[in-house]
């Protein structure tokens, strides 16, 4: 005989996370686009002025800031075309110097010695003509490249991203003389996190700049670079939502934990939700 049978589906209910893997879960949802910290070894950087506390300060405040940035720029900028100018401006080395040209007045009127001295003079005159188009060549290469590195530098340091990036750089033009800072940039194979790295390490800064042997100093700068840490500050994400499987029949909800979870994305404050799911466990 056959009997019809009632099939009784199974009520799902979602599942419930345990505190600890629910804390778990949510640590594991932090992502590493939180603030960089840039430090030289172990020592601790000074603290980052942060893109919110630059953005809340009164509008007097970011523009005096700006304007004091912006003279300090100039004033640099000054006293480097300055230098330039002064280079530019030097007494020519004596591999350039030519000797007044022979005449006949100069040989004591001995002809055959002014034809030997004035074919030796335009000797000399090519060599030295020779060697200012070489040096003028190898200086216009050297510019050419400098001015490219410079480049790559002002790019990199725009993706940098710290929020006080130009207060760092400030400061090490103030501790360095003009060539530890072209040394810092041409040697650095990272140099804007050089840069701002020590220009958030003042002692550090200082001891550099105290090189004055180029040599030396480049040296140490070499090793400080190798000793730079860069790390990402934590910034706390979102709990994760948690998928729950439904069959053929009504999943359960709960509309309590469904309300304490969307206050705790609007606040970040999830110890309710963990407490809550605590006390339904007990």
């Amino acid at each position: 005989m056959n009997e019809e049978q009632d099939v009784i589906e199974p009520e799902l209910e979602a599942p419930e996370l345990d505190p600890q893997e629910a804390e778990q879960t949510d640590a594991a949802s932090v992502e590493d686009d939180g603030p960089l910290v840039v430090q030289i070894g172990d020592e601790e950087p000074e603290e980052d002025v942060s893109e919110e506390e630059v953005a809340k300060a009164p509008a007097w405040v970011q523009e005096l800031r700006k304007r004091d940035r912006d003279a300090q720029r100039e004033k640099r900028e000054m006293q480097r075309r300055i230098k330039e100018l002064e280079a530019t401006t030097a007494p020519a080395p004596d591999a350039f110097k030519l000797g007044a040209k022979p005449t006949l007045e100069s040989c004591d009127y001995d002809e055959s010695i002014f034809e030997t001295a004035l074919e030796t003079w335009y000797q000399d005159k090519a060599k030295v003509e020779s060697a200012q188009r070489e040096a003028e060549e190898q200086t216009a290469k050297a510019q050419q490249a400098w001015e490219a590195k410079v480049a790559s530098y002002q790019e990199a340091k725009k993706a940098l991203p710290v929020a006080d990036f130009d207060e760092a750089e400030a400061f090490i033009q103030d501790t360095f003389d003009a060539t530890q800072q072209g040394l810092l940039i041409k040697v650095a194979k990272d140099a804007p996190t050089l840069v701002y790295a020590l220009g958030k390490n003042p002692k550090k800064a200082a001891e550099l700049a105290g090189i004055k042997d180029y040599a030396d100093f480049v040296a140490e700068a070499v090793r400080l670079e190798m000793s730079v840490k860069t790390t990402r500050k934590p910034a706390t994400a979102p709990e994760r939502s948690v998928s729950v499987p439904t069959g053929t029949g009504v999943a359960s909800t709960d509309n309590h934990l469904d309300r304490l979870r969307a206050d705790a994305e609007k606040t970040g404050d999830y110890s309710k939700v963990i407490a809550y799911k605590k006390g339904k466990q007990a």
